[in-house]
């Protein structure tokens, strides 16, 4: 399956599933999805010689659809399948063969509001990362280059001093801006949000603690919840969504501006901007060497401004960063970028 694309057969889905499935997937060219009838099991045979792997509706029609499944498990047609059930089926996974007792909860019609499409995207792209472990390991997420007129998103990354650096960033920037701000800054589990709130009320910009799942949206800061990595994960053309995770330290840093700025170029290519602040060590090095590689603008503060000039030192060592600024004017910089009015 190494550098070829994906055949995801469907199968037994409403109108309104198989399109919000092709918008899950219009943007993932791993990834070709071919809509196909319930058939019997000859037919079965010949028609899952080109597919990779199966997702079906188990209750989108009414249709009783156990028999095939078991139909599948007997006649020996491995291929990995994806059960989609409505959120209340919680005892399907009982009545499956083995080799599809991977399920994954899908709305069954627009009116349904008990899982979100974007909760839905995240859990299927994972479980079919699960059934097809190749995807984690040899296919790539392709890098779309842009200027600076489709920048989508400002990366943020910081440590030692970074709380009063930030606020002042922050504070200089419009309440109308044209992108998403994500940050991560080392800090223990009990101050963020603390911190989320304090800068809530002293900046024009709508701050939060980021919780999983949420969808970026564009105004919004999403500040990386304390001794956890934030990630981001795009699931369609339009929306992105955070991902928290508890994974081990990065380099001894829980959040990971590393672990962050690697999810960014992944989801946004070239449409975002980094920025390192004031901190100690060296985190944010690797993610930043990742972005420079999408040409990606990365900004730093300067020394003389900065508490300890080891984070943005170290970038600045290794010659990436595109600008060097006091931490009272990248802020304005920011904001010409994205092509705001700077006023006086």
């Amino acid at each position: 399956m190494k550098n070829k694309m994906i055949h995801v057969g469907v199968v037994n889905v409403t109108k309104w599933q198989m399109k919000i499935l092709h918008e899950v997937f219009c943007v993932d060219h791993r990834f070709c999805v071919i809509e196909q009838p319930l058939l019997g099991i000859q037919t079965l045979e010949a028609e899952s010689k080109d597919i990779d792997v199966r997702l079906i509706g188990f209750d989108s029609s009414g249709t009783d659809n156990h028999n095939v499944f078991l139909n599948y498990h007997k006649q020996g047609l491995e291929i990995p399948t994806i059960a989609l059930t409505s959120v209340t089926q919680n005892n399907i996974n009982c009545e499956l063969p083995k080799h599809i007792r991977n399920r994954v909860s899908m709305p069954s019609n627009p009116s349904v509001r008990s899982i979100s499409i974007p909760q839905f995207a995240i859990a299927l792209l994972n479980a079919l990362e699960h059934s097809l472990p190749i995807l984690k390991s040899n296919v790539s997420t392709p890098v779309i280059k842009c200027g600076l007129e489709s920048i989508e998103l400002i990366a943020i990354g910081a440590s030692t001093g970074g709380p009063k650096a930030l606020q002042l960033l922050l504070q200089a920037l419009p309440k109308n801006i044209q992108a998403a701000i994500v940050v991560a800054q080392h800090m223990s589990r009990d101050f963020t949000s603390p911190l989320a709130r304090q800068l809530n009320q002293k900046c024009e910009l709508e701050v939060s603690e980021a919780k999983h799942m949420d969808v970026l949206k564009n105004g919004h800061v999403y500040l990386a919840p304390g001794d956890r990595h934030m990630r981001l994960r795009r699931f369609n053309s339009h929306d992105v969504c955070v991902e928290i995770g508890d994974d081990s330290p990065i380099n001894f840093c829980r959040p990971s501006v590393d672990a962050l700025f690697a999810s960014v170029a992944a989801s946004y290519g070239a449409n975002c901007i980094g920025v390192v602040l004031t901190g100690m060590g060296i985190d944010g090095l690797e993610g930043s060497l990742v972005l420079s590689k999408n040409n990606v603008n990365i900004i730093v503060q300067d020394e003389s401004s900065s508490v300890v000039w080891g984070m943005p030192g170290s970038i600045a060592s290794a010659g990436i960063a595109t600008e060097i600024l006091p931490i009272n004017e990248i802020g304005a910089k920011l904001t010409a970028m994205l092509g705001h009015t700077v006023t006086a």
